[in-house]
């Protein structure tokens, strides 16, 4: 058993149609079998001399469970919090993108925010607002301060933390 036999399996297992993550625990199983027999001394310990790995690509974040969403949003009585929340939930906008949003790029009765400048991207996008979304921003927008250009702010203050948004 030899070095090239375990690659020869990593490809023979990608050949079969297995997605990376299958293969790299299949891999993992199979060199835990060769560590007791490397003990055993019944295989050279070459063989997993030049450790194989497998890239696994990062999961993408899953959607809230609707009920989670709803029991969030009951216990959530900030005005401002709860617009937070249902701006972020239902655009898929990054934490960075609405602390920079500006009252003028909000656009209610088009239920839309313009996004100048994408945090990734370095280019523009428009996000669309569902119907609880602009309803909260209408009622944010009665209680906040009229005065800041931000369309989100600490009390206080002309602007509120990444941090404190992302503890919320």
């Amino acid at each position: 058993l030899t070095q090239e036999d375990l690659e020869a399996f990593v490809e023979s297992e990608q050949d079969r149609g297995l997605k990376p993550l299958s293969v790299k625990s299949n891999l993992r199983q199979v060199q835990t079998f060769l560590r007791c027999l490397i003990t055993g001394e019944i295989v050279s310990s070459d063989v997993l001399a030049r450790p194989i790995r497998i890239k696994v690509p990062d999961a993408l974040p899953r959607a809230m469970d609707p009920l989670d969403v709803k029991h969030l949003l009951s216990v959530t009585q900030n005005i401002r919090d709860r617009a937070m929340i249902l701006v972020l939930l239902r655009t898929g906008m990054r934490i960075g993108e609405l602390l920079r949003t500006r009252v003028g790029d909000v656009h209610l009765e088009e239920r839309k925010i313009l996004l100048w400048v994408g945090e990734k991207n370095r280019t523009g996008r428009v996000v669309y607002l569902s119907e609880d979304a602009c309803e909260a921003l209408r009622v944010w927008g009665r209680n906040r301060d009229a005065g800041n250009v931000l369309l989100f702010y600490a009390q206080g203050r002309s602007s509120i933390s990444y941090t404190a948004v992302r503890t919320l």
